[in-house]
């Protein structure tokens, strides 16, 4: 199932970039090239602007009359980390992303490192393709996975700092 998931990622992304043809263990052959008009790439650029036009409206409620201040504060610091984390582009690309590949993850977490070392929220899209996700998971549903993992590569000295292991 999660070979799959990738398989129909690695497919949307493929058309979007106009690779709509691929011969046998993926080798392309020269005399073999066929003319394609790449509809898909036209669509979804058009459509990416149309819904980023504007910026989603993001508000905190209180259930209490009594923390109406507190809600307002917190919608000051949700603009602050929509600015902060340059999320206009980001979710560009993620609904990039999400039109090509059929899906777009965020993770969203503290980063130590950020604001001279006193830290800061950080939201990084990532990369559909480096999720592994359990074989179990049923296609349709991501949410009833038994486990979701993302790999990428991390600086030795922020492990170090963070953790507290010297890698020597």
């Amino acid at each position: 199932e999660g070979v799959s998931k990738k398989r129909k990622w690695d497919e949307g992304f493929d058309f979007y970039m106009g690779r709509h043809y691929r011969s046998e263990e993926g080798k392309r052959y020269p005399y073999k090239e066929r003319a394609v008009v790449n509809h898909i790439s036209r669509v979804v650029d058009t459509i990416i602007p149309l819904l980023t036009d504007s910026r989603p409206v993001m508000q905190a409620q209180s259930r209490n009359p009594e923390n109406t201040a507190f809600a307002k504060g917190c919608d000051s610091q949700l603009s602050y980390l929509w600015e902060v984390n340059n999320m206009d582009m980001k979710m560009a690309e993620a609904l990039k992303v999400s039109n090509t590949k059929g899906t777009a993850f965020f993770k969203v977490h503290f980063d130590p490192f950020l604001s001279a070392g006193i830290g800061e929220v950080s939201i990084d899209l990532l990369d559909p393709k480096q999720l592994l996700i359990s074989p179990e998971c049923p296609a349709s549903d991501l949410d009833d996975a038994d486990y979701l993992f993302y790999r990428c590569n991390r600086d030795i000295y922020q492990l170090s700092v963070r953790y507290g292991i010297d890698f020597g």
